[in-house]
């Protein structure tokens, strides 16, 4: 049953126009998950709402309609608009990348503390980076834990067939295969066929174990490069849940041509 009328931390995950002058917004909340309201058009709800877009995190006052089968926001506060990250365009791209992977895999109403705090402190500390590496290693991160939260936590310990941990295949080609959520060695990949396998460098394959038992506030040796090949590996793993890509070809350009500079 839908709470009549309550109180909750938020984040906005996604807003749309509604009829003439009304809003959509797509929330996050701390206590009950993914939900969505309707802001009306009222002098009040306008005045409050001015400021108010995706990346940002607020009390929000939500009441139920029954006759309009949705939450109407009669209240919100402001607490954080990250300005640090709309005035850097990177972070802005991550921040974003944050949101859309949290709105695409998350259901409405099924509600988790851990992945609205992780949500929270990621961007927090992205918005409060010193620089590009930090960034992203920081995206990095939240990739790892929220799908490991979601329950989709990648298998990148070693071989999904052979059970070879990833120490010993430092040394052989080795490929991530998004159908099965998992690394593949070479040898194994011999004998099957994939649509999608992705190759990975050796590199990444010794820091993977490290990194897997990483957290966002632990990060200390960031690595450009690394980050996107290892966000790329969870990018094709949501484009195989999703049925459909969450990144665009500008977006990877727009992230390399910044890491080259």
């Amino acid at each position: 049953m839908e709470h009549q009328s309550f109180k909750a931390s938020a984040i906005l995950l996604k807003q749309q126009p509604y009829r003439e002058a009304d809003r959509i917004l797509t929330w996050y909340t701390k206590d009950t998950g993914k939900c969505v309201s309707l802001a009306r058009s009222s002098k009040y709800m306008l005045a409050h709402l001015i400021c108010v877009d995706v990346l940002t995190l607020a009390e929000i006052q939500l009441h139920f309609s029954y006759t309009k089968n949705w939450y109407i926001i009669t209240g919100i506060k402001i607490i954080d608009s990250f300005n640090g990250i709309r005035g850097d365009f990177l972070k802005t791209l991550l921040a974003l990348k944050c949101v859309d992977i949290t709105n695409s895999l998350t259901p409405h109403g099924e509600s988790s503390t851990a992945l609205f705090n992780l949500l929270s402190d990621t961007l927090i500390k992205i918005n409060t980076a010193t620089d590009n590496y930090l960034s992203y290693s920081i995206f990095s991160s939240y990739l790892t834990r929220a799908f490991e939260y979601l329950g989709y936590k990648l298998k990148l310990g070693g071989c999904i067939f052979c059970d070879r941990e990833t120490s010993k295949l430092e040394n052989e080609d080795v490929y991530f295969i998004a159908e099965e959520g998992g690394i593949i060695c070479g040898k194994c990949l011999t004998y099957r066929n994939y649509y999608s396998q992705q190759p990975l460098t050796p590199g990444l394959i010794s820091r993977l174990s490290e990194f897997m038992e990483s957290d966002v506030p632990k990060i200390t040796s960031p690595d450009i490069m690394f980050d996107i090949e290892y966000t790329a590996i969870y990018e094709a793993y949501a484009a195989q849940l999703l049925h459909y890509t969450l990144k665009t070809s500008r977006f990877n350009h727009l992230l390399t041509g910044l890491c080259k500079k």
